[in-house]
Order: C-alpha cells, then sequence, then structure tokens
C-alpha cells in the first residue's frame, strides 16, 4: 500500500527547473544534494544536470540517495548512474531487497561493489548497527552515535546531507563520517530541532574527537 501511494504521488521534476536553479543560484551553490522517493529525479535528469554544470563552467559535488531510483528503476540503476553522482547513499535493506550484491557478502563487501560499480564514494547505513564508508577499495567503520532509538524516518537523507556538508567545509572523510553519524543519530531521537546549531556543533566535534580511534578499515 506504501509502495502504491509512493508512486500515485510522485511527480517528475521539470528539466527546466534544474537550468533555471542552477542559473539563479550559480553563485552560491557549494553541493545538490538529491534525495528521491519515488521516479521525480531519473536517469535524465542527472544527464541534463552534468550538462548544464558542464555549460555554466561549474564543479559542484553531487551526492544522491539510491533509495528513490531504485524503487522506479532497481538494480540497474548501478550501471545507469556511474560516474554521475560523487557521493551515493544506500541504505542495508534496500541493497538486500534489490539485490545490489548477495546476501552473503559482508558489509565491506557489499560497500565496495556498489562503489566500484557506481564509481562514488559509498555510505552504506544499517540502521542501528554501524555503517560503513566504501572509496575503492578502502571500506571505513562508522559507529553510531549514541542510543538509535526512535523514529528513522528521514535519517539516512540527513546523513548523506550531513556528510556532503561536512565533506565541503573542509573535514576528511573520517571526520565528516563521524558528523553524519551524529546527525542521523539526533534525528531519529527527534533532537535536532530541540538543540540549538551551536550544540549540534559541539556535539559532534566532542564525538568526532571522542570516536577517531574507533574507526579504521578493517572487513566487517
Amino acid at each position: 500500500q506504501r509502495q502504491m501511494c509512493i508512486r500515485d504521488r510522485g511527480r517528475r521534476i521539470p528539466l527546466s527547473l534544474i537550468a533555471s536553479c542552477i542559473e539563479k543560484y550559480k553563485d552560491s551553490i557549494d553541493a545538490i544534494i538529491i534525495s528521491p522517493v519515488y521516479d521525480e529525479v531519473t536517469i535524465n535528469h542527472l544527464l541534463y544536470l552534468h550538462q548544464v554544470l558542464s555549460d555554466e563552467r561549474l564543479d559542484i559535488i553531487i551526492a544522491g540517495d539510491l533509495q528513490g531510483f531504485l524503487r522506479s528503476d532497481g538494480v540497474r540503476i548501478l550501471d545507469e548512474a556511474r560516474g554521475l553522482i560523487d557521493v551515493i547513499h544506500v541504505e542495508e535493506q534496500e541493497a538486500l531487497s534489490n539485490q545490489l550484491c548477495p546476501s552473503y557478502y559482508s558489509v565491506s563487501q557489499c560497500s565496495t561493489l556498489i562503489a566500484s560499480k557506481t564509481r562514488s564514494l559509498t555510505l552504506y547505513t544499517r540502521g542501528k548497527k554501524s555503517s560503513s564508508i566504501a572509496l575503492y577499495n578502502r571500506v571505513i567503520r562508522v559507529p553510531v552515535y549514541g542510543p538509535f532509538e526512535g523514529d528513522p524516518t528521514g535519517a539516512g537523507d540527513i546523513y548523506l546531507a550531513g556528510f556532503t556538508i561536512a565533506t565541503i567545509t573542509g573535514h576528511n572523510i573520517m571526520e565528516s563520517a563521524l558528523i553524519a553519524s551524529v546527525l542521523a543519530g539526533l534525528s531519529v531521537r527527534g533532537a535536532l530541532d530541540k538543540v540549538s546549531i551551536d550544540e549540534i556543533i559541539d556535539t559532534c566535534l566532542l564525538y568526532t574527537s571522542d570516536a577517531a580511534d574507533e574507526l579504521d578499515g578493517v572487513d566487517l
């Protein structure tokens, strides 16, 4: 029923809107984050977006959540999106249910496979369990921030956005992953709108410092 509802409500974004938005905000765009629900954004949108950015001579990070693409395109999105998205987020259950990798693969193997097929830095989240960041043959394990109890809706989108923004503001991959973990954890607990920006920043900095030693490159 939920899938039918999503399909009924999905509205394809006009290509002209992409061009007009980039033209209007090109001097202030640092990153483009795409989190479709179902069929609002297609591969044609990504190709057109790259053409517009090329015409405007803009070098901007494109981050995307695979969830909406998987619902409309299935596993072929891995080949179709190759080289079109710089940072990809995929949740473990979405990856397994859409057969992005064999069910017997380890977390490291699955995230690395997706990264190699899409040629993207891959954020592979697992709900209450630790997430992983895959780039080429390197895999980083990222601990979950605090008790992961509450409403997980939108946590993956926030993880992707947090990682992307942290990266473009000068943090390395490990620091960005920890910041993303903090923001996703606060979101699940419903705390993001209850604390100030300064408190969130302080929490991220403290957690990044305390948890840095837990990051490693071993298989899970």
